[in-house]
This record gives structure tokens, sequence and C-alpha cells, in this order.
């Protein structure tokens, strides 16, 4: 024992007795020798050279060396077993290389039992011909960076890198894991290779994370995935050793800054309580949907890149932006349940909808549940407080459904004259819901009398001539509506001169009424909200209305009826 003791001492005089005597002690003089964090003594520490060091750090069954020191110990002495020395910077896990030499280290001995590993009279018996024969082989290397790094650590302590803060065990293993997962396991580059990021600063460290982040390209990949061994060994296996914490903080930053983390999710040791991002992924999980559909909804509102080819758990944005589509999507529903809230039938829904009192929402997305029962049950409340209580007499009263049947008044025109007081609205008081609401027939058929009468589009001239009609709906150019007309787009019965039926057609009251069922103009559209038709415009090219077109013509100024109501739900 006393050879080993003093081959430490001569050769190490600056590393303190706790290393030099390791081995072969018992539980009372080592537990003297070591620094305990705790009580158990997996949390033993070291003091190795003016660094505070975990004891695992510097104790490992395979115990290397470098071949050529040892041999120069022989050659300078009479009896080699009394100059053989472990140096003890070879003991520490993150030296890889002989400095002096240029070598790498080799394993010199395997022994489990501390006390069989560190009687090292003994075990340089074992190989003192294997070292005077020079089978020890230890590979030529390039000296790094890194190796001079830890060379001056170890050697006066100076550090004039970003590591410097850092203790060195701490910095030397973080060198080790980022550069492994950087060189896709690379043992032989793994410490000058994380060096090189770690050391420059946190810009270069944030590169290189940003780096492992492209390998996360699948669906449901996560940070785990990126960061392979680097993430589990923060994360979890060093989880209270506090001298990681700044390496940790600066990956827990980047990747909440790269990833959606839920909620009171524990990350890297702190637990998150509020989310500060959300990602398609959990967002559709949020509003209980598939991705496909978030991506949807989200492009929809402009949160999101419809082009953004990212997986979905890539793509990013603050859930503020997203907060009323979170809480509005999963009180969509579909025609069935929105019938049933507003008690109505499915042709009455349909009128409604095509009529513009009542729209789809996101009708870009031509969605399965487009419905929002909130609209249907504030437009009964509405219409509750323009109502009075009536009895139900069929000869007198009929629903909002019928004056379409008798005389082609749409349920939007009839909705309307209830809402600026030109009807009166009746409530069955032996119903509910929608169809509960009436209005009187005699009423009725003045409301048609009087919107023929006064509106120019609608005169009851019989065979009105198509220039005449188009003047009056705003549509000068009568080419453009005579092809509407002569392609059967919408019916034109009358000519104004039998001869020239084909080509001159004139309109009846029903053709005009048709036309009006089917297309809108923008000065049609102007009467009814009020708006200048530059307002009319803008709001039709934002919501994508195009003009209505075949396969001969585009029929400028003249647009669907109900695509253009879509764009103006106040109507």
């Amino acid at each position: 024992m006393g050879t080993r003791f003093r081959a430490l001492t001569i050769q190490e005089p600056d590393a303190l007795d706790k290393l030099q005597y390791w081995g072969g002690l018992s539980d009372e003089e080592l537990a003297e020798l070591i620094s305990w964090s705790g009580s158990s003594a997996g949390n033993a520490q070291i003091e190795f050279r003016r660094e505070i060091l975990p004891a695992k750090a510097m104790r490992n069954a395979v115990l290397r060396g470098c071949p050529q020191c040892l041999f120069e110990d022989m050659e300078a002495a009479d009896d080699p077993l009394e100059q053989l020395a472990i140096r003890g910077h070879w003991q520490f896990r993150e030296t890889r290389i002989c400095l002096r030499h240029a070598k790498q280290l080799v394993p010199l001995w395997d022994i489990r039992h501390p006390v069989e590993r560190y009687d090292y009279g003994h075990n340089f018996r074992e190989i003192l011909q294997s070292l005077k024969q020079k089978a020890l082989h230890a590979e030529d290397v390039d000296i790094t960076p890194y190796d001079l790094w830890l060379d001056q650590r170890l050697e006066n302590g100076k550090d004039k890198t970003f590591l410097a803060d850092n203790p060195l065990y701490a910095a030397a293993y973080f060198c080790r894991l980022l550069g492994a997962e950087l060189t896709q396991g690379n043992e032989d580059t793994a410490h000058q290779v994380g060096f090189s990021a770690a050391s420059k600063g946190e810009a270069s460290l944030l590169a290189a994370f940003e780096q492992l982040s492209r390998r996360a390209t699948g669906a449901l990949d996560e940070p785990s995935k990126a960061f392979g061994k680097l993430y589990t060994v923060l994360a979890f296996d060093l989880k209270t050793d506090v001298s990681f914490d700044p390496f940790r903080e600066l990956l827990r930053r980047f990747i909440l800054s790269n990833w959606q983390v839920s909620a009171g999710t524990c990350l890297l040791g702190r637990t998150l309580h509020e989310r500060r991002l959300h990602s398609v992924t959990s967002f559709a999980k949020t509003c209980g949907i598939g991705p496909k559909l978030a991506r949807s909804f989200l492009a929809d509102a402009g949160i999101i890149d419809p082009d953004d080819q990212r997986p979905n758990n890539r793509i990013l944005f603050e859930p503020d932006r997203a907060a009323d589509l979170e809480a509005l999507i999963p009180q969509l529903v579909g025609p069935q349940e929105m019938q049933t809230a507003i008690g109505a039938t499915k042709a009455e829904l349909r009128a409604l909808k095509d009529e513009g009192v009542l729209a789809h929402r996101f009708p870009r997305l031509n969605l399965r549940n487009p419905w929002l029962i909130t609209d249907g049950l504030v437009l009964l409340e509405e219409l509750e407080a323009l109502s009075s209580p009536v009895a139900l007499d069929e000869t007198v009263w009929e629903t909002l459904q019928s004056p379409y049947k008798r005389k082609s008044l749409g349920v939007g025109e009839t909705i309307a004259a209830i809402r600026n007081g030109t009807l009166d609205l009746g409530r069955h008081t032996g119903e509910t819901g929608y169809k509960a609401f009436c209005v009187r027939k005699q009423d009725i058929n003045a409301l048609a009398s009087m919107l023929i009468q006064k509106q120019p589009n609608t005169e009851k001239a019989s065979g009105i001539q198509i220039s005449k009609f188009g003047r009056s709906i705003g549509v000068r150019e009568t080419g453009i509506l005579k092809a509407l007309f002569l392609n059967g787009h919408s019916p034109a019965s009358i000519p104004a001169e039998p001869a020239r039926q084909r080509h001159n057609p004139a309109l009846t009251d029903e053709d005009v009424i048709t036309f009006h069922q089917r297309f809108i103009t923008s000065t049609i559209l102007s009467r009814l909200t009020g708006l200048h038709r530059n307002s009319i415009n803008a709001r039709l090219k934002a919501a994508n209305v195009q003009p209505f077109e075949d396969d001969e013509c585009v029929f400028s100024g003249i647009y669907p009826r109900n695509k253009a109501l879509d764009a103006f739900p106040e109507i």
C-alpha cells in the first residue's frame, strides 16, 4: 500500500489527500476524506485541484493512463515499482488524452472492487511486462482546444471562455453530452464539438440547440427526440445537481420558444404555470378536433401560413391569438342540432341561411358543423322582443316561411320588414322556438304589392326591357345582362318585339323575382345596407366573392346572391 501512496504523492504534489488515499481504506477513513452532500454516498463530493467534483467523476472501474508516461517512469528508476505512478487527472472521466505525449489514454486495468482497483503495487506488477515490452498501445491524437482548456482548468484554474463560471465537471460533461448529440454519437470528437459550441457563449449554444431541434421532423417528435441523451441526463439523471442548472435553464428557455408546453408540465425540473405557445397539434387537442381541420381554422383566421410545411407540432403561435377560436370551435354544431336548438325545420333553417338571416361560421371551410347555436338563440331573442302573443288562427296568420310559397317573398325580406316596423310579428302561444313566430297574411299581401310597385327592378309593367332593368339594378352594360338571360341562367319570357324575341327578350314580373332570388348587384346591396358602393365592393373582395361566370362569359357586376350575402351578415 505504501508504494501506491508514495507514487501518488510524488507525481501529484498539488492533489489533496482525499484523492491520494482512495482504495484500501476503511469506511471510517473514507468518510473522513469525502465531503458529503446529504447522507448518501451517491452524493459524495471531493475537492481536486481547487475544483469541487462529484466523487463519481473520479471513480471508475476502468482505470486509464498513458503508457508512454509509465514507460518513462520505469526508465527513471532502478526499481520500476517504486517510481510507477498514477496521475490524478487520468482518473477524471472527462480527460481523454495525455497532453504531454498527444496520446489517447488507454485502459490499464478493469477492476470493480475499489480496494483491489486501487492496489497499485499489485496491479502494476500485473502489467509490468506489458509496459516493458510496450505492448500497451496508445493511439496518436490531435490536441484540441478542449484538451488545452481542460488542462488549464486543472493546472491553474484559468478559463477565459463562457464556461469559466461553471463547475469543471458540469462544464466538461455538458460538452461531451452536447457534442455526442451533434456528432450522432462520435465519442472521439464529442468533447471538442460540444466545447466549440459551449465555450463561445449563449448565442453559439442556442445555434447548436437549433441544429439539434431540426432532427425532430416527425409530427409527434418532442424535445426528448431532438436532444436525445442531453435532454434525458439534464431532465432526469442529474435533475438534482445544481451545477448543471445554467445549462438546464438555457435548454429550457430554448424549448419553450420552439415547442408548445402545456401548463402544469414539469420541464427540466420546473413546472410551467401557463402555456406560452400553442402548436397546431396542441390547439387541435384542446378543441377536440383533428390536426388537419385545426390547421384549416387557423389558416382561415390568418394565424398561421397555410403553406407552412413544418410538422403540426412545430407550427407555433401565441395562445392569445387563437383564444376566440379555441372557445368557439367546440360550440359548432351540425344542422340537425341547430334545427332542434331553435325549433326550426330543415327547410326553414336553409331559408334562413340562403336569405342571410343566419350564416354559417367559417363559410370558406365547408364544415360539417358550421352552425353556432348562440347565433340562432340571439335571433330568437330578437324576434321574441319584437313579437306579441297571438292565438293560433291559420286563416289570419302564417309562419315566416309561408310568404315565400305564396308571394315569392323571402324570409330575409319578411324579417327585414319586421325589424323596420312594416310588419307586425305574432307568436303562437302554444308553440316554442322559430316555428312559433307568424305574420298576418293580409300584411304579407300588402308588402308584396308595395315591393313590386316601389322598386324599379320589380316594376309591374309587363315586358320590361333588359336595358331598363339593367339600369334599375346598376348594370349599365346591356350586353352582359342580355348574355345572362340568353345563356339560360335566369328566365326572360316576353319579347319587346315578337320578331326579335331571341335577340331582345324582356322580363315578366316573375322573371324579375327569379333574377333577384338568384343574383344580386352592388347597387342592390347598397340599397339594403345603406353602404357606399365602394364599401360594398371592398367587402365582396375581402370575402373573395367573384362575379358569376359560366364557360362562355364572366358577368361583371352580377354576383351569386347566396355567396354575396355571406359577406353581409347584417342583412
